[in-house]
This record gives structure tokens, sequence and C-alpha cells, in this order.
């Protein structure tokens, strides 16, 4: 893809992660208003539908060009997803433990904290096993950490999918009876951005086309967000089928407004057909260098800020709230400002974890080989 492509969706990536971070600032007890506005809709997870397709995206291109080889990227694909996650737990552990020995109440039987059975807990979200099956085991008080786990489960299925393996059918099996049906749900998702490049890149719509397909997908969703409550397609669907609420659909957790869900990615990949057709037509000497670095740059940090912003905006809340300085200009200010900075720091030193991190699961997958042959 070109810069200009690429500029794209490194832009929506980090409007995506400002969104899931705005939108928990926007609760009540936290910042509240922003901007004048007491009450924003749950962008939430439109994002996370947005980081899932954009994924499946992406993957396409690097599969192509830099991780062709299996090798190449099951120690690409960990070494992204762990050199941000378990720094990002280590900091959610640290702020619950500053935030609770300050204002244990602020704590205590909230709807976002959850640390029973610390040692299975932290295990399982290390290894980002949170959400298999009918499991949601929450990170302590990092809310956003859900996706995580279902992210590292499209990766690992993804191996019997994009990669030409033996025994590809028995292992995509395999693979799926680990997942279970929530993430599985949800694949298709992530999956119909893998199949949007291969088909982006062989195509080539008129620039009308491609500003009205633009158009549309924004008119679409202004639409669905305005006259739609969240989740109203799947409960809709739910109360067809079952006349009820039924069990099943409410254990799916996070995947059970799929219906809403698949719509919803419906309109991103339409927005993404037409955009990387109107940016193909423009040569990337258009593009300032500084422009595009800057934006490469900042983009780079998307993933941390998702990941380390909940349980530091709590943990300042907690203490803001033990010393009544809850709603004042300090603490909104440090709450916007402070997971943005731990943000940078954990995206540089995880970019430097990710090397030795790298070359340590290529060495352990090469031993593993080896002694299977």
């Amino acid at each position: 893809m070109n810069k200009f492509n690429s500029a794209y969706l490194d832009f929506v990536r980090l409007f995506a992660a400002l969104i899931v971070f705005v939108g928990h600032l926007n609760y009540e007890y936290l910042v509240g208003s922003i901007l004048g506005v007491t009450h924003l809709p749950g962008f939430g997870p439109d994002a996370v539908m947005v980081f899932f397709v954009l994924s499946g995206f992406i993957i396409s291109d690097v599969v192509k060009k830099r991780e062709s080889a299996l090798t190449e990227y099951i120690s690409a694909r960990i070494s992204r997803l762990f050199s941000i996650a378990w720094p990002a737990l280590l900091i959610t552990l640290i702020c619950d433990q500053i935030g609770q020995a300050i204002n244990p109440d602020y704590y205590h039987s909230a709807w976002w904290f959850n640390n029973s059975h610390f040692i299975p807990r932290l295990g399982v979200n290390l290894l980002l096993l949170n959400q298999l099956w009918f499991l949601d085991v929450d990170a302590f008080s990092n809310g956003p950490f859900w996706s995580l786990g279902y992210e590292a489960l499209f990766y690992a299925i993804f191996v019997a999918v994009g990669f030409n393996i033996k025994h590809r059918k028995s292992t995509l099996t395999f693979l799926c009876l680990i997942a279970g049906p929530k993430i599985l749900i949800l694949f298709p998702i992530w999956l119909s951005g893998y199949y949007l490049y291969n088909y982006v890149t062989k195509i080539q719509l008129s620039l009308f086309t491609s500003i009205m397909l633009f158009l549309l997908s924004i008119i679409l969703y202004i639409t669905y967000k305005s006259y739609c409550d969240e989740g109203l397609m799947s409960s809709y669907f739910t109360n067809l089928v079952f006349e009820k609420q039924n069990k099943f659909i409410n254990s799916l957790g996070h995947s059970r407004c799929f219906l809403d869900f698949y719509f919803l990615s419906s309109l991103i990949i339409l927005n993404f057909l037409a955009t990387y057709n109107i940016f193909k037509l423009i040569s990337d000497d258009r593009m300032p260098k500084m422009v595009y670095k800057l934006n490469r740059t900042i983009a780079l940090g998307t993933f941390a800020i998702y990941a380390v912003h909940y349980p530091i905006v709590h943990c300042i809340a907690a203490i803001s709230d033990f010393y009544k300085i809850s709603h004042t200009f300090q603490s909104n200010t440090m709450m916007f400002l402070i997971p943005l900075i731990v943000s940078v720091f954990v995206t540089y030193y995880g970019n430097k974890i990710r090397i030795p991190m790298v070359k340590i699961i290529k060495h352990l997958i090469n031993s593993i080989w080896a002694r299977m042959t």
C-alpha cells in the first residue's frame, strides 16, 4: 500500500484508541462532561471492531511482505502482543495496589474491578486465555484488556487459514475447539479484513464510486448510532428466534451483540474499500516526509494507549476521591495526560523487549521442530 493509505490506517487506529480512552473518561464518576458533552454514545465496542478489521487487513499485508514464513509470523505476532500486554498487566497491578492502599473504599464492590482468585486470574491474562469458550476473566481493573484475548486467538486460528501447513483441517479444528464460540463468532470480522486487503489490491474502483461508498459508510454509521440502541439488532434476533433472552446468548459476553458488530464491520469494510481506492490514485511524492513519519510515530502508541489507560485513570480517580479533588481541573488533567505519557514509555520499552523476544521465540520453535523431526 502507498503512503497515503498507510497514513490513513494509522490515523484510524489512533482515532479508535482515543475514542475508547475519551469514552471511558466520560463516565460521570471519572471526568464526566468532556467539551460540554455529558454523555458519549457507546463508541468503545465500535472502536474494537475497527481494530479487528484493521488487524486482519494489516496481517494480510505483512504476511505477503515480511512474515511469509510461519516461524516469522508466530514470533512476530506473539512478541507484538506480549511486549505490550505484559507491561500493561504490570502497570495494572501497580495502579491497583496504589489505589487500594490509599482509597480501598473506591475499589470495594466496584463493577469494573475484580481481584478474586489472584494467581489463576493473573496467569490466564498473562497467557491471553481470558476469553476462551465462556470465560470472561477480568484483568483486575483493566476492562479493555478483554479484546487482547480475542486478538491472540484470531492470530492463532489464522495459522491454519493463511498458511499451507500439514494437517491443516485438523489443526483448524483443534484451534477452534480451544477458542470456543465467543471468539469464533467474531472471527469472521477479523478475517474480513484479511480478505478485503486481497480484494482491494487487485481491483480499481472509479473515483466517483469510491467517494460515494465513503460517504455511504459515514451516513449509515451516523444513522445507526442516532436511531439504534447498543445491541439492538442482536436483541431483536434473540427475541425473534428464542422469544426471550437466551442463556446461551448472554453467555457470549462481549460477543453477544454479534449482529450489530457484523453490521458495523461491513461499514468499516466499505470505508476501507473506498479510501484505499481513493488514496491509490495519489502519488507518494505528495505526502510530506515529516507528516508521514510523525503520523507513524504517534500511531505506534495506539496499542499501549488502549492497553494501559483504564487502570491508570481509576488509580488517579481513587486518589482524587480520597483527597477530595475529584472533577477538578488538576485531577481531570492528570487523567488525560498521565495515561498518554505512560503509553509513550510502554511503547518505547515494549519495542525494546520485542527484539530479544522474537529471537527467543524463534529459538524455541526451531528447537521444538528439531525434536519433532
